[in-house]
């Protein structure tokens, strides 16, 4: 937990870092009193009115686009491309959203759908005020109110810095306990750390209608296609968009860098650069010794293709940053205590907070959604229909915690019901919405958000909902062999097939699969 006291005592004396608390963040609310210019905002932040009944409070270094038209006023917080009419300015997709919108939500929802990039996009249109997250939730989204102050943030924990909420007593339990330390770093269901708050997540969007908030799924709507691994021009189709949200990151940043791993999902985008190699920059950094492996197989990977490639290697002692015990409360805060940091990754977050060698990052992510990628973690299919102790399994080793973990299952349970997740839907796997939307929702979205103390902008070039509904369309043991991400590899850059990879995944090892399936199996058999 963060002691927060502390945290603000040190920053009102540290100019130099107050930027760094809440950093790309935004907050709508109906208060238009919330003062600015001391903690946790220090004159970081501006106000602008929305409409007669909401103001949007926002980072100076975030970034936001307004349209209005005849009482309709839609905003977009971060930024947006879409590969599909290959447009790279906000302005003129928000005016393709409103447009939608006044066809109607379907065609709405399904043009928002069309989006790559990280951002929440909200609709205020007099009868309801809608807000809906990018693909994977990644522009985080906390909602709820205290008395009559109605609150929409990125960051739960401001909630906490400028009202009076009621902390969640279970929340508490959990983060102060002894499993929460074994496992992702998130809460159960859609749960926060203040009571009467809740995170939205990917596919749904949150309606709020007389000071009323509700959550309505939008995705999945109807069963997706099924193609055989032989289909070639799904995986053209596919490469296709990804290579132009490539382009499309060329031309809206002036200074892109890709970031690499040697990994499948690294590789995918790295070729999808093919064609516009000469405008990215090339890197990788390492912050302990088993990532030195990783950035040399993306080094050698770059080589083969005629690429230059940096490598950033981070000190592996705390003491080379005199501010590190400053920045972890400052990224503590920032997670609202959530998700700790190792110092490794403490250190990386310092440096990357002041490099400025690039202005974004193009990270992978994302594309693991299409890759069967949970049931890779126990070694066997999962079954059909997940249940809530499924799902709290999945995050948190609950050892010697039988109360905590009926009060997940009961937190997942209740979720599961108000995001209509109780049954399959139509022929989509379980475990693949499971990963998208909990996996990337919940653990993904605290650590995307951690990122933004970087000193750089982070876009993911996959993160767009119908690119990754096609991944879906694969036979799962296809997708679970990588074929889907290789074949799109291999059409965009065709020299991939000839260079050697040998990358290991230790996350995957064999030791840790046995364990995994080991506490699976215990978990599912003791209630």
């Amino acid at each position: 937990m963060t002691d927060t006291t502390r945290l603000k005592s040190e920053l009102n004396q540290r100019e130099d870092l107050q930027h760094l608390l809440f950093r790309r963040g935004y907050l709508f609310s109906n208060r238009p009193d919330i003062d600015l210019s001391g903690y946790p905002f220090y004159n970081h932040w501006n106000r602008e009115q929305v409409n007669s009944e909401f103001y949007l409070y926002l980072h100076n270094e975030q970034h936001k686009y307004i349209f209005r038209r005849d009482g309709l006023t839609l905003v977009l917080v971060g930024h947006a491309y879409d590969p599909f009419a290959m447009v790279s300015d906000e302005n003129v997709i928000l005016e393709n959203c409103a447009n939608a919108y006044l066809s109607g939500k379907e065609t709405f929802l399904d043009a928002v759908s069309s989006l790559t990039g990280i951002h929440l996009i909200a609709v205020f249109s007099g009868q309801e005020n809608l807000f809906v997250q990018d693909c994977s939730g990644m522009k985080s989204c906390y909602y709820g109110a205290c008395g009559e102050n109605i609150y929409i943030t990125s960051h739960c924990a401001v909630i906490g810095d400028i009202d009076a909420p009621k902390k969640n007593a279970f929340a508490q339990k959990l983060l102060q306990s002894r499993s929460f330390t074994h496992g992702s770093k998130y809460l159960p269901g859609d749960l926060t750390i203040y009571e009467g708050f809740s995170r939205l997540g990917p596919n749904l969007y949150l309606r709020l209608c007389d000071a009323l908030f509700s959550v309505k799924r939008f995705y999945p709507a109807a069963p997706h296609p099924e193609v055989s691994q032989d289909d070639r021009e799904i995986a053209e189709k596919i490469a296709k968009l990804i290579k132009n949200n490539t382009a499309l990151c060329a031309e809206k940043w002036k200074r892109p860098a890709i970031s690499l791993s040697g990994g499948v999902d690294s590789r995918t985008t790295l070729a999808s650069a093919n064609g516009n190699y000469d405008k990215f920059q090339y890197y990788s950094f390492f912050s302990k010794p088993q990532e030195k492996s990783d950035a040399q197989a993306a080094h050698n990977i770059c080589q083969a293709l005629g690429l230059e490639h940096k490598i950033y290697p981070i000190a592996e002692e705390n003491e080379a940053y005199p501010d590190f015990d400053l920045y972890r409360q400052i990224v503590l805060h920032n997670s609202a205590g959530i998700s700790p940091l190792k110092d490794n990754e403490v250190r990386k977050y310092i440096f990357l907070s002041t490099l400025n060698d690039f202005d974004v990052e193009l990270k992978s992510w994302a594309s693991e959604i299409g890759r069967a990628f949970w049931e890779r973690r126990y070694g066997f299919q999962l079954p059909d229909k997940l249940v809530p102790r499924h799902f709290s399994i999945f995050q948190t080793r609950y050892f010697g915690a039988p109360l905590l973990l009926r009060q997940s299952d009961k937190a997942y349970a209740e979720f599961l019901e108000k995001s209509s997740f109780t049954y399959p839907m139509y022929n989509y796997e379980n475990s693949d919405l499971f990963y998208w939307e909990y996996r990337f929702g919940s653990w993904g979205t605290i650590v995307t958000n951690g990122q933004d103390i970087f000193n750089f902008e982070v876009t993911m070039p996959l993160n767009n909902r119908k690119i990754m509904d096609m991944f879906l369309w694969y036979p799962h043991a296809f997708r679970r062999a990588d074929g889907v991400n290789q074949a799109v590899t291999v059409i965009n850059e065709p020299k991939m097939q000839e260079i050697a990879f040998n990358v290991h995944n230790d996350y995957l090892n064999k030791k840790r699969l046995l364990l995994e399936t080991v506490y699976y199996r215990y978990r599912m058999f003791l209630k």
